[in-house]
């Protein structure tokens, strides 16, 4: 195949010659393989560009099919260190040929002026795979790229006005220059993104619930497909970029002023797609950095996108930009900004497109997000003057409407829901309340039924995310201090749910939120009635997964998760047995003795264990079994003593000695 891209000369066999070449480059495990074979691939590519009698404007076509190759290569998971150095050999060489025979100076010379635009636009997308992979080569292709696109940009916009006095270009050309231009945008898009640090958006986390969630490191780091790979093992020059604000301001600052109001104002619903979608890759720190007028033009503009644009794929994008910047909790300071920005999202969850409706909803659970970071975490005053009460109701209302959706509206939903009802102060006595300032953050009673009934509604007509999320809404919801559970006539039907998902659900990460929610509440109270089928429900299950290995692949790297976070469940349930509990409960736990003793034998060796290594060995990261801490420690010799009790208390004088000798060790 290598031979035929190098030496065959026969345009018809070439293009079939590329086509399965593409095929192939798509379809090879290269980890598995040779570690030069990809980085050969793409050098033979290469010359073929470089080929003068390949580079004739009348041979555009066979440039086109190995643009499209190189395409694939440089987009294949996980970057490779091998192919980051073709990338960078001869960038900064000795002499001037050398520079011209590098990878990134081949494609740069595909994008200039008199290159045909089917060609500029499949060297650009070659461009954007590279700095997607590889984020070093953004500040090489940089400037380049930027006056290529602004050149487009002008030119496009002097064609517009031209053809209003006669019938221009053929339809044809004007639709492979707009797509170069589009592609041009995406590459710009891609360096800014590097510049600023996306990493995707802001997932502002309370730190009560991380303390709950037992996830290892090395699943909780999962990849976003719109930020690029920052990180990558290379030998020599670093593909790891450290994250320079000011370089990442003075870009943005750049196109804000020339590239995209010309872009946002384009005739093109494709470019104007492109443009908005460069929002999407905005950082906080960035966003900050900027002067307040660009701030408010980058507000600005996606709102009256989001509003006015009658193309949905552009008010898609304006939702999106929308809820990136949503998920910058400081934008609550400014007095307009939310209710901008809550009005967009209202209006497109009731647009008839189903990408519209999805993004809005994404944008929606971000802004609900930020709201309960700024009332919880930053310790807001409840009297401030964050957001009205209307505005919540607001938020409530169309969280609930859209739980009727589809499944993935749905899902943006339920999480929404679980954001809002983390920090809505549902208190039983409101009229006792001065509420003078119209303070947000008191609900009452029927308002949370009705989030309540929505949640549980969700759970049994939605997917997998939907279930996932609904989890993770009743986690918020039992942290909220003011929802007295044990007074809820629904909260046995909920924790009723939450073991259903726990001992039935097929995927594991639906099981492992469903354990984090069942620990979250802090007494034995607020069980309530449910208290011994929540125990009898998790060691059930605990034991179940002890003595099954078998799982499914797709389950396998979670199964480690699932037992810590069962594990502590456990713990922290087992802590609150007593003598006074039901005796169904008492006799289960004598009836499951032994299994606990085993149990509880286990966790205490591997607690021993931990004490007994150097203190180095803290900083590694432990990616199998229970992890031992402190905290956790003493959850352990509090269930130990409350079983001992029990035991104790019913005469079981056998059981009773071993779990004394247990309490010993963990004391």
């Amino acid at each position: 195949m290598m031979f035929l891209v190098q030496r065959e000369t026969q345009t018809t066999l070439l293009a079939a010659v590329f086509r399965v070449l593409i095929l192939l480059i798509s379809a090879t495990p290269y980890p598995r393989m040779p570690k030069e074979l990809l980085p050969t691939v793409i050098t033979a590519m290469c010359g073929r560009l470089l080929d003068r009698n390949s580079n004739k404007n009348e041979h555009y076509a066979l440039l086109v099919n190995v643009l499209s190759c190189l395409e694939a290569a440089f987009a294949k998971v996980p970057p490779s260190s091998d192919v980051f150095g073709v990338l960078i050999d001869h960038c900064a060489g000795p002499s001037l040929a050398q520079q011209k025979s590098s990878v990134v100076v081949i494609l740069l010379r595909c994008i200039e002026e008199e290159m045909h635009f089917s060609v500029r636009c499949g060297a650009l997308q070659v461009l954007r795979s590279v700095v997607h992979n590889y984020p070093s080569c953004a500040n090489i292709i940089w400037e380049k790229v930027r006056d290529i696109v602004l050149d487009l940009l002008q030119t496009e916009s002097f064609e517009d006005q031209k053809c209003d006095a006669n019938f221009g270009p053929p339809k044809e050309e004007l639709s492979t220059k707009g797509r170069c231009l589009v592609a041009g945008i995406k590459v710009i898009d891609e360096c800014l993104r590097v510049s600023s640090g996306f990493k995707g958006a802001d997932d502002l986390k309370e730190c009560r619930l991380l303390d709950i969630q037992q996830i290892s490191d090395c699943t909780v780091n999962k990849s976003i497909k719109s930020a690029p790979h920052f990180e990558i093992e290379t030998p020599g020059p670093s593909q790891n970029c450290s994250l320079d604000i000011t370089l990442g301001t003075n870009r943005w600052t750049e196109v804000l002023e020339t590239h995209l109001p010309r872009g946002l104002s384009h005739a093109s619903a494709m470019v104007r797609t492109a443009s908005l979608t460069c929002f999407a890759g905005m950082t906080s720190d960035v966003f900050f950095s900027l002067p307040v007028n660009k701030r408010d033009y980058v507000t600005s503009s996606s709102v009256h996108a989001a509003l006015s644009d009658a193309v949905a794929t552009v008010r898609s994008a304006a939702c999106r930009a929308i809820g990136i910047v949503s998920c910058f909790s400081q934008i609550l300071s400014s007095p307009c900004l939310p209710g901008e920005f809550i009005k967009a999202i209202d209006f497109n969850t009731q647009n008839s497109s189903t990408p519209v409706r999805i993004t809005a909803s994404w944008a929606l659970a971000n802004l609900c997000s930020s709201i309960r970071f700024r009332a919880l975490e930053l310790q807001t005053d409840p009297t401030a003057d964050l957001l009205d009460k209307s505005t919540i109701s607001l938020l409530v209302e169309i969280a609930l409407r859209l739980t009727k959706d589809g499944e993935k509206v749905k899902s943006n939903a339920v999480r929404a829901l679980g954001y809002l009802s983390r920090f809505i102060r549902f208190n039983h006595h409101c009229d006792a309340v001065d509420d003078s300032r119209n303070s947000v953050f008191y609900g009452d009673p029927v308002c949370l039924q009705t989030m309540v009934q929505a949640l549980m509604s969700s759970v049994t007509t939605g997917n997998v995310k939907v279930q996932w999320n609904v989890c993770h809404a009743f986690s918020n919801l039992f942290m909220n201090d003011t929802v007295r559970l044990s007074e809820m006539q629904w909260a046995s039907s909920v924790y009723s749910i939450l073991l259903l998902l726990l001992r039935d659900s097929n995927n594991y990460k639906i099981r492992m939120h469903a354990a984090v929610a069942l620990a979250v509440p802090v007494t034995r109270l607020d069980y309530g009635s449910s208290f011994p089928d929540v125990v009898r429900g998790v060691t059930h299950v605990l034991e179940s997964l002890s003595s099954n290995s078998s799982s499914s692949p797709s389950n396998f790297k979670h199964r480690d998760n699932l037992e810590k976070q069962l594990t502590f469940t456990a713990l922290h349930l087992l802590g609150f047995v007593s003598p006074k509990d039901d005796q169904s409960l008492k006799d289960f736990l004598i009836k499951k003795a032994s299994f606990l003793e085993d149990w509880l034998k286990g966790l205490c060796s591997a607690f021993n264990s931990a004490e007994d290594q150097p203190l180095a060995s803290e900083t590694i990261n432990d990616e199998d079994g229970f992890s031992p801490n402190v905290s956790q420690k003493v959850m352990l010799s509090s269930a130990v003593v409350s079983l001992l009790n029990v035991y104790t208390s019913g005469n079981q004088q056998v059981i009773t000695q071993r779990f004394e000798q247990l309490a010993r060790s963990t004391a």
